[in-house]
């Protein structure tokens, strides 16, 4: 039957285009169906992550880690964001240290484990300092390819939603005080031009 091989295509599609919710709907379908890929297993970590269905998003991340072998960093990545919703800061900074740590990380997860950091620290902290001046120097490199998220993430002025509420990205993080003497929005700009 073809039918849940559509499921599953409509599902990674809406995973990847920000719907959450719906995706999650469409995900538990397929999983009614077939047996999900590894693969499967992630886009349905995100959705529900998207969805903010924690016990899903639980359920799927706890499958993904206990795989033979250690974490994969996308796993690490699923399971940082799902610590950082539930609070268990601790935990989400340490999934996000196992990221930094990995030579194989990509720097995009890179990128993602240092917003990890900065959404489950506080501002005055170490910590905080070190994940956003990793952020500023991926930020001046052009030729990484988290340089242009960096730069978003950077010229950011607006005040974020909080944690809690409803959003189309996985993590909401507190921006820093962006001084002039990091990084200026002109450079920024020029940067992303």
């Amino acid at each position: 039957n073809a039918e849940p091989q559509v499921w599953r295509s409509y599902a990674h599609l809406l995973t990847r285009t920000g719907q959450g919710t719906l995706a999650v709907e469409w995900w538990q379908r397929v999983a009614g169906s077939l047996s999900l890929t590894i693969e499967d297993r992630r886009d349905f970590a995100a959705a529900a992550l998207l969805a903010r269905e924690l016990a899903i998003a639980s359920d799927q991340v706890g499958l993904l880690l206990s795989q033979n072998g250690s974490p994969n960093t996308a796993d690490l990545q699923l399971a940082g964001q799902l610590a950082t919703l539930r609070g268990y800061n601790r935990t989400a900074i340490g999934y996000a240290e196992q990221i930094l740590g990995n030579t194989t990380a990509a720097p995009k997860e890179k990128h993602v484990a240092n917003l990890i950091i900065l959404a489950n620290t506080v501002p005055a902290s170490q910590e905080y300092r070190a994940a956003f001046d990793r952020i500023v120097e991926t930020a001046r490199d052009e030729s990484n390819p988290a340089s242009a998220q960096a730069l978003t993430f950077l010229a950011q002025q607006q005040a974020p939603e909080k944690l809690t509420a409803p959003s189309n990205v996985a993590i909401d993080v507190t921006l820093p005080d962006v001084s002039g003497a990091v990084i200026s929005l002109k450079e920024i700009a020029q940067r992303l031009d």
